[in-house]
């Protein structure tokens, strides 16, 4: 009440203040609707100017306002507009209804024949800052199933959405709606029934507006050197010494950019802003074949199977700034989504367990890190 009418409500409470000036419970709602709208350390401020109170009323309406400060800092915060949730979906088995919280706290109905999910989430955007698990989150002074559907976001949209992560052709497409949620030992899940008859093998599921996919078009190297001749001498060049550097390639020193250009002109290169800075980064693609030798063009194409794809970034000014040749890890770029937050774009990884990772570009340590 205090935080969606507290203006009007000042106003009215200073009519009533000029009528009867030592009106002691005008006084204190004066205060409290000043609270609401400035905070309390504002409204103490005040408080301590206004010579005429009696100092045992100050008192009294200087521990009030720390109360009320303390109470509005512990309700949910409107955050359904902007709320997201990323995680992994399974089908679920074996369900227990009296488990999962709804928002008007009746108890859910679970129909056998429908095809029912669990989403594990893995982070969520609460409106100001992602989270992630192990989530803590105190419920103890709300309607809990109400407060988690508000913190989620699902009261204002609880449609799941399921995305395929790939970097040629990204998809996403409706996968059911959330019925429930559940909060244990730091960890979120909902429950999702399905849309869709034929039963899905784990996969990326997330909110209605939580993410899409950024897949601008590719072109061959050869193409962006006519648009960006000196930042594309910088890539080739430096694309050859992390070939060199990675035993991919051989020569004692580097060959004249023309000549590089020549030689990797037809690989395809993808510009896309990843760093924040309003000047685009490039994407290129290495292929090894089956003996970890360096896949020369002609065996490139639609088909690329038989082949190992290994992901390069260069900076925007050619620099190399993030590499899958040297890397030792089990994780691999599978994507890069603009999660709508108005963040930068970021990478998403995929491990050899099926689970996905979201980085973003650091600049103060040049790397993607998590966030």
């Amino acid at each position: 009440f205090l935080e969606t009418d507290g203006k009007d409500l000042q106003r009215q409470l200073e009519a009533l203040h000029q009528l009867d000036p030592f009106r002691e419970a005008v006084t204190i709602w004066q205060f409290l609707s000043l609270t609401s709208q400035q905070g309390s350390q504002a409204a103490i401020a005040e408080l301590k100017q206004q010579q005429q109170i009696d100092p045992k009323l100050q008192n009294k309406i200087e521990a009030i306002l720390g109360r009320v400060e303390n109470t509005l800092s512990q309700q949910a915060r409107p955050l359904s507009a902007n709320s997201k949730l990323i995680g992994k979906l399974q089908r679920a088995y074996r369900l227990q209804p009296q488990t999962w919280l709804q928002p008007e706290g009746a108890e859910i109905a679970l129909d056998p024949n429908k095809n029912w999910y669990t989403l594990e989430v893995s982070r969520f955007f609460d409106g100001e800052q992602w989270q992630q698990v192990p989530f803590n989150l105190d419920l103890s002074k709300f309607v809990p199933g109400q407060a988690l559907w508000q913190i989620l976001g699902l009261d204002q949209d609880p449609q799941i959405l399921i995305g395929q992560p790939n970097l040629a052709q990204p998809n996403i497409q409706g996968f059911g709606q959330a019925r429930g949620v559940q909060f244990k030992d730091g960890k979120l899940t909902v429950l999702v029934e399905s849309y869709q008859s034929q039963a899905i093998a784990e996969t990326l599921g997330f909110g209605a507006k939580t993410l899409r996919w950024l897949n601008p078009d590719a072109m061959s190297i050869q193409t962006l050197a006519a648009l960006e001749p000196a930042w594309v001498d910088e890539i080739v060049l430096n694309l050859w010494r992390h070939l060199r550097a990675s035993d991919l390639r051989f020569e004692g020193i580097a060959p004249p950019e023309a000549n590089l250009l020549e030689e990797f002109g037809a690989w395809q290169i993808q510009p896309i802003e990843l760093t924040g800075n309003n000047h685009p980064e490039a994407r290129v693609t290495v292929y090894l074949d089956s003996r970890g030798k360096l896949a020369v063009p002609s065996l490139i194409g639609s088909d690329n199977s038989q082949l190992r794809a290994y992901n390069l970034i260069f900076g925007d000014t050619g620099e190399l700034i993030y590499s899958e040749l040297s890397q030792t890890g089990g994780s691999t770029l599978t994507a890069i989504a603009d999660l709508q937050d108005g963040g930068m774009a970021s990478l998403v990884f995929r491990d050899n367990a099926g689970n996905y990772t979201f980085k973003r570009w650091q600049n103060s340590q040049r790397t993607f890190k998590d966030f």
